[in-house]
């Protein structure tokens, strides 16, 4: 008598668990916010400096959709992607190639566990377009990066 009582007791809690976890899987946010800061270009002589906020779509998966509005109403969407987890050096001091002494990151990477390298791309109603570097930690949605766009900004990506 007692054994039943445990294995009803047992289906009961793994019932809830059950649905606990399906709930979760269900009700997960999947989208992460950007902030964008501007390190450079016109929007860093803005007083003060608007930093634009972006949304990465379905972070849960390693791409998904990638959006940001500009001060003036200018909206842009595109696409982010991120490829398998790299061990990465950083060094506070450059940033990504070309534009890191404006941003203050460097970083090297090699196909290794912990880092995960991405890069996400829109397209803006007023044609203008921006190109996005960015790392995060394997396994979470938080990470650095860099940002570009045709009018000579450049931004820093913190999320």
């Amino acid at each position: 008598m007692k054994n039943t009582a445990i294995c009803k007791s047992n289906k009961i809690i793994n019932f809830f668990v059950s649905v606990m976890l399906l709930g979760g899987l269900t009700g997960c946010v999947t989208t992460a916010t950007v902030s964008m800061f501007p390190t450079d270009g016109p929007l860093k002589s803005e007083k003060p400096a608007p930093v634009l906020k972006a949304v990465a779509e379905n972070i849960i998966s390693n791409s998904g959709p990638f959006r940001v509005e500009y001060p003036n109403g200018d909206r842009c969407e595109g696409q982010w992607a991120s490829i398998a987890p790299q061990m990465v050096s950083v060094g506070w001091g450059g940033l990504f190639g070309k534009y890191g002494g404006i941003a203050g990151i460097s970083a090297s990477a090699v196909n290794m566990p912990g880092i995960n390298r991405g890069e996400a791309m829109a397209v803006c109603k007023s044609g203008n377009q921006v190109q996005v570097e960015f790392f995060t930690g394997s396994g979470t949605a938080n990470g650095v990066g860099v940002a570009k766009d045709e009018h000579g900004n450049i931004f820093k990506l913190i999320f």
